[in-house]
């Protein structure tokens, strides 16, 4: 049987990325055998080139390099040029949603976008049954690149199957992350999103969202869920089917993601499906509470209504759950002043007290190369944006230089401020609030070793966030480490 690994790239510990553990799923069901490697920035090199002798055979075609957000790091290059050596002819493929932002002359092919199909060609043509690839030139000159969502498009799709398997030692409180849809209808003037505007149903069959969350609890005791949606409440109906089929569990669901906070006000009769299908945590992206602002971005909602519906919001899920209800602002949007800014942190301050705040800079993306460009950033000049032509080296973070700046962001200002001045904002204001403890856990924290035990925990407030015991992270990567290494040898 054809083999393949996959190795999970990514920073966000104890978090599993779903995509490496989508792709093998989908190649399993073509009769490949393939292996996902979790948490690999966190083995060390000969940890991880002992697992790779172990594994590697002569079936074995390629070596997968899962990258969530296009994370990397230089032991991942050590790993891939000591691959290349020690087996030149194993394919090593890098897969994001994001551009690579790194340079590794070891990988063979980049994969960007939703990548099942176009993983399905690639391992066929190592195989000899394959047709002609369709690579990009466009933006990487000879490198082979595949820009999946042009030219293998995996959306829609009726199963979005995500099935693991012994071998991934998964633990009962893990939170692991599902799909009930691809693509966003809607079009917001700052987003970059690959699908937007879909008006067709997107969403998986009820069967494959019914049998792929029994499947997890059954065999692992989990029932903890990230959605990767970028919209979880667009489509009512869909709502509807998986109320219904979550209202046949024995046992209790939770999941946390992106819902889009004017449509849930506006729609009070979706609360309860919410309610139903497990979705408790909400990250609500409102980004301004300036109306004007709001309006130029497609989210025009009176700023007075939205904030009446929210405090109703988290009032309902509150009395019923444990709720986590996370806002972001992004600082810096047209026609936002400072005055306009801090009246919305002040209503957070007086209302959102102990639940999570996100205060977000404005970025525009320039370098199609890095990113889809949206309608903001092809059309920045029109609301008085301009480049600043700063040297920020050592005016903000290292790592927010590093991140950001490497992905063509423009350095901007205004008659009004600049980015620098709206990166120092969202630091203040991040200090101020976590200082009087109004700071909840961080959304995307819940699985923070700290939520093991009582889930009551996701909803309280602690000091570091809601960072766990660093021994718990170690002993759990040590116990999984392990096991992955001895699984060959029994």
């Amino acid at each position: 049987m054809n083999h393949a690994l996959i190795f999970s790239i990514h920073n966000a510990i104890p978090h599993r990325p779903m995509g490496p553990h989508r792709i093998a799923s989908y190649l399993r069901e073509q009769d490949w055998d393939v292996e996902v490697i979790d948490f690999a920035l966190k083995w060390s090199l000969d940890q991880l080139k002992e697992l790779a002798k172990s594994r590697i055979t002569s079936e074995t075609k390629f070596l997968g390099l899962s990258c969530w957000f296009g994370h990397w790091d230089d032991v991942a290059t050590q790993f891939c040029d000591w691959i290349k050596q020690q087996w030149p002819n194993v394919k090593l493929i890098y897969g994001s949603m994001t551009y690579p932002s790194f340079q590794c002359k070891s990988i063979d092919y980049y994969v960007i976008g939703y990548g099942e199909k176009a993983m399905l060609e690639l391992a066929r043509s190592f195989t000899g049954n394959g047709n002609k690839i369709a690579f990009d030139p466009r933006w990487f000159g000879d490198k082979k690149l595949i820009v999946a969502n042009e030219t293998y498009p995996a959306f829609p799709m009726p199963s979005l199957l995500v099935k693991y398997e012994d071998r991934d030692y998964i633990e009962s409180w893990e939170w692991l992350t599902t799909e009930l849809s691809r693509g966003c209808k809607f079009s917001c003037a700052f987003c970059n999103f690959p699908i937007l505007g879909v008006k067709e149903d997107h969403s998986r069959s009820d069967q494959d969202f019914d049998y792929q969350i029994r499947d997890a609890y059954e065999r692992f005791g989990v029932s903890n869920y990230y959605v990767a949606d970028e919209t979880i409440n667009q489509d009512k109906e869909m709502l509807r089917r998986y109320a219904n089929v979550s209202d046949k569990f024995n046992f209790n669901v939770r999941m946390h993601g992106f819902i889009r906070a004017d449509l849930l006000v506006n729609n009070e009769d979706t609360w309860d499906l919410l309610l139903k299908i497990g979705v408790k945590g909400h990250h609500y992206g409102i980004e301004t509470f300036n109306k004007k602002s709001g309006a130029v971005i497609g989210k025009g909602m009176n700023p007075a209504k939205l904030q009446e519906g929210l405090l109703k919001v988290k009032k309902y899920f509150s009395d019923r759950d444990v709720y986590r209800g996370q806002i972001s602002l992004i600082c810096g949007l047209p026609y936002e002043t400072r005055e306009t800014w801090e009246a919305g942190v002040q209503w957070l301050h007086k209302n959102w007290a102990g639940q999570h705040m996100n205060f977000n800079v404005l970025e525009i993306p320039t370098d199609p190369k890095d990113s889809k460009l949206s309608f903001f950033s092809t059309n920045y000049k029109k609301y008085g944006y301009r480049p600043a032509h700063r040297d920020l080296k050592g005016k903000i973070s290292d790592y927010y230089f590093k991140n950001v700046f490497s992905q063509s962001i423009l350095d901007w200002e205004t008659d009004h401020w600049s980015m620098e001045e709206v990166y120092h904002i969202c630091q203040e204001n991040y200090a101020r609030t976590k200082s009087v403890n109004m700071l909840g856990p961080w959304h995307w924290g819940p699985f923070s070793l700290k939520a093991k035990g009582d889930l009551k925990l996701i909803g309280t407030y602690h000091k570091n966030d809601d960072v766990s015991d660093n021994n718990e992270i170690e002993d759990f990567l040590s116990r999984y480490i392990t096991k992955k290494i001895d699984w060959k040898k029994k």
